[in-house]
Order: C-alpha cells, then structure tokens, then sequence
C-alpha cells in the first residue's frame, strides 16, 4: 500500500512540474518578445546608437559574471528593463543596433556588454573594441525553454543561413560556415582570425544545467 502512495506522489508531482513547465514556455514567450520590441522601437536609433556609443566605459564586458536567466523571472526581468520611469532604464541598456536571422525568426536589439538588462531582452556585445564588419564580431545571449526567444532560436540555425547585424545607419550581411559545440572555458572562438571578417554568436547548448556552449558563425558576405 505504501509503494502505491509513493508512485502516485511521484506521478502527481511530476505532473504538477510539467504543468508548470507548459505554462512557463506558453505565457513567458510573448512577454518577453513584447520587451524586445519595445527595446528595438525605443533605443535602437541613430540618435541613441550614436550617443550610446560614448558610453562604453559604462557596459560590463564580463561574460563569466553571467548567469543564467531562470525562466520563472525572465519576463519579470525583461518587462522590469523597459519599465523604468519612462526613460526605458536608458542608463543600463546601451543601444548598438539589431540582429536578425530570418531564417528562424529571431530579431533582436544588440546592447553593449553583457550586463543584466541586455541580457534580458536581446544580445550582448562580448569585445569592447569590436566594430561590425570588422574582425571577429561576438554577441552573447541566453538559451532560455522557450524556443523562441532571445537566442533560443540559433538551436535551429543552419550552414549558409544568413545573418543581419544593423547599427541603424548601414547592414551587415553574414552567411552561417560554421555550428559547433564547446566547453564554456573555450574563450578563443571570440578571437579575431587573420584575413577574416566573422560574426560569432554564443550561447548554452541547453536551456539549463549545461557547461557547454552552442558556437555558431558566419563570414561577411561582401
């Protein structure tokens, strides 16, 4: 009798997680997309591209101080960092420009660094001198449940995919050569590489519980 009790204990709990998990990837989604579209019409323009940009000093460019985004506070987060009397957190979200890839329909705003409030809400510069179109040009950002947000979406990026990065005065085309997995502690895919100009996007190869980071890059299309 008790070995009954135990199972259904275990099936009763185990349904209340998955609930729990369904609802979280059903209603926190369009929460959060909502955040990156407010973000992208309210900070990604010239005019605050351009004064942002003075700013630098200010962005954290310390990728090992992220942590990971806890799908039961990211639409909190995400909402909280547009919501800030009216000025949309000006302060913590510096404005860069916008990364899209039609492909799997991702389409974000570029902060500088990868601070919290970039964080939640799009990508984030991971090099405090790169410059698009230029180098080797690295953006972070979370893998959250839902497939569809933030760069959840690169889990279904393919070879010769294109990928868009815009500072809203001009567009950068990349073409996808390259899907890899590594090791958290491999830094060296960020570098620079002689006589290429790269784009290199970074993120968890799950959505949690993971050491290991999803690498996918594309060269500049000329």
């Amino acid at each position: 009798m008790k070995k009954y009790w135990v199972k259904q204990a275990i099936l009763i709990t185990t349904f209340i997680v998955g609930f729990i998990m369904l609802m979280i990837v059903v209603f926190n989604g369009p929460m959060m997309q909502h955040a990156t579209k407010q973000r992208i019409r309210d900070d990604v323009t010239p005019t605050k591209v351009a004064a942002d940009s003075k700013k630098i000093n200010q962005a954290n460019f310390n990728y090992d101080s992220v942590t990971a985004l806890s799908p039961l506070v990211a639409p909190a987060e995400a909402a909280r960092s547009v919501v800030t009397n009216g000025d949309h957190n000006a302060s913590d979200f510096l404005a860069v420009g916008t990364i899209k890839i039609p492909a799997v329909k991702l389409n974000l705003p570029i902060g500088l660094g990868v601070g919290k409030v970039v964080l939640s809400v799009g990508a984030g510069t991971m090099k405090i001198e790169q410059q698009m179109g230029q180098g080797n040009y690295a953006l972070a950002g979370h893998h959250m449940i839902n497939p569809n947000v933030l760069f959840s979406p690169l889990m279904r990026v393919k070879k010769g995919n294109i990928i868009y990065l815009s500072d809203t005065t001009r567009t950068y085309r990349y073409r996808v050569t390259s899907i890899k997995h590594v090791e958290k502690e491999q830094s060296s895919v960020v570098d620079d590489v002689e006589g290429k100009k790269l784009v290199t996007l970074v993120t968890c190869d799950r959505s949690y519980g993971t050491d290991s980071r999803l690498i996918v890059q594309g060269e500049l299309i000329e």
